[in-house]
């Protein structure tokens, strides 16, 4: 029996939209742009009628409202324009990739079955360089652990390979189809992006010309905030932005609703990035990038450090990390001083 008579038969079709009034195309951008403004706008919630004193503030308020060079009027205007481009760019990038097909998922799974039945072939070789008797011991345990006796034998059922798949077999390629690979797809993806989001980053900064043109407008805003994030040049948010996002799905074979997600994922993160405040549970601290790691690099003293977003290690790597220091803490209190000391001789 060849794989064609044991794969079930199936007919890819466009996937019916989740929403009966809109493509999941034009949903894959405006999910993510409304994410956009909803996250800032519960940060920004939570700081007007909470207070953010027990969370470490790393700006006074007279800081915000005197160091940055641009008024929230232009970075709420700037960071519009960005997002409409930038959506514009990707709806036509992802338009031309055509739609996520679906019907053939069975299919799929017993694929997966197949190549956990193609790798049990190697476990015989493998037992044998113990000095053990894959098959011996498969016909052992054959009556009483019939799963494991298929294993040991290489795939077959007491010393003879089936061509059927397994029960056991097709539920963990079920397991791998649905849950570890679109797992697998997501973590890749965002190392993908921190990789080329770091060097990016870095070019715009060791670079003078494109630093002065393009990459000194994001650091007009010295005391950034959730909403800032996008605040850049169109250059720089459509070579470092889109860029990054289009390799990222690209290369990874994610569909439009993984891709929906997986840019959700990114815009929280790039807005936790810009808060400038320590949460304590913030997600970027499992990974070491938590709003002081990225504020630092806002500041006059950290530009030539913390090129990174998502993780610590190509700056680990590169020699460009700045972590949280007793250093580092005392340039922001002489930045919070002198501030303090200029309104006051106003």
């Amino acid at each position: 029996m060849n794989a064609s008579e044991i794969l079930p038969s199936c007919t890819l079709r466009p996937a019916e939209p989740l929403l009966p009034f809109v493509s999941d195309l034009t949903l894959s951008f405006i999910v993510p742009t409304v994410g956009y403004w909803l996250i800032s706008g519960v940060y920004l919630m939570f700081e007007l009628f909470y207070g953010v004193e027990d969370y470490s503030p790393l700006h006074t308020p007279a800081e915000k409202l005197t160091r940055n060079r641009a008024t929230k009027s232009h970075v709420f205007y700037i960071t519009m324009r960005n997002l409409v481009i930038q959506n514009a760019l990707g709806w036509v990038l992802a338009r031309r990739a055509g739609p996520d097909l679906y019907g053939c998922e069975d299919r799929d799974v017993a694929v997966w079955a197949m190549r956990l039945r193609s790798l049990q072939q190697w476990i015989p070789s493998l037992l044998a360089l113990a000095g053990i008797d894959g098959k011996s011991a498969a016909s052992r345990v054959s009556h009483s652990m019939p799963a494991l006796a298929q294993v040991l034998a290489g795939g077959g059922q007491a010393g003879e390979f089936s061509p059927f798949l397994a029960r056991w077999e097709l539920s963990l390629a079920h397991l791998l189809y649905y849950y570890l690979v679109p797992t697998m797809q997501f973590v890749s993806g965002y190392m993908i992006l921190d990789t080329y989001q770091y060097f990016a980053h870095r070019m715009l900064h060791q670079n003078r010309w494109l630093y002065r043109v393009v990459h000194s407008v994001h650091h007009h805003l010295v005391v950034p905030y959730p909403w800032s994030a996008f605040y850049a040049h169109i250059i720089e948010a459509l070579a470092v932005g889109v860029g990054s996002a289009t390799l990222a799905f690209t290369l990874t074979g994610m569909t439009l609703r993984q891709g929906m997600w997986f840019g959700m994922g990114a815009i929280f993160n790039e807005i936790n990035s810009h808060t400038g405040y320590d949460f304590p549970l913030s997600p970027g601290r499992l990974l070491g990038t938590s709003p002081i790691f990225h504020d630092l690099h806002h500041q006059s003293w950290g530009v030539k450090y913390n090129f990174g977003f998502y993780t610590l290690f190509w700056d680990w790597l590169c020699g460009t990390l700045w972590m949280e220091d007793e250093h580092s803490m005392r340039k922001y209190a002489e930045g919070r001083a002198m501030t303090e000391k200029k309104m006051a001789n106003k």
